[in-house]
């Protein structure tokens, strides 16, 4: 099994990046959760380009994360690159979460829907 690791930095607008790098379930779960509740005063954005294989559990966490950010009134945007990254985004066409989730191909264009600059810095 690949290494789960969950990383945040902040882009120069305050966006938070989530990083999620490895392969992420259940064991996993709470700690993506909390990565992405500790960052909840602001813009999300979960960057999932260097995850291998994600299931429900994660799937819950992203939703309940969206629904947050709504309520909230901030942004909140998932970067899922196709071409590299097919698992994960094939979980997201299957379980018709690509057209409920803000999902993007592109940091950059998961930055601006959340109000940043294109490549803000990171």
């Amino acid at each position: 099994m690949t290494a789960s690791t969950v990383t945040r930095d902040r882009t120069p607008d305050g966006i938070v990046i989530v990083s999620l790098e490895g392969e992420h379930d259940l064991a996993t779960a709470e700690t993506v959760r909390d990565g992405i509740a500790d960052a909840a005063d602001g813009a999300i954005v979960v960057d999932l380009r260097h995850t291998q294989f994600i299931d429900s559990s994660i799937l819950g966490v992203f939703v309940s994360a969206s629904r947050q950010a709504e309520e909230a009134g901030t942004g909140f945007a998932i970067v899922i690159d196709p071409s590299t990254n097919g698992a994960v985004s094939r979980v997201f066409d299957v379980t018709g979460l690509a057209d409920i989730l803000p999902t993007y191909d592109s940091l950059e264009d998961a930055l601006a829907a959340v109000g940043g600059t294109e490549g803000a810095g990171v």
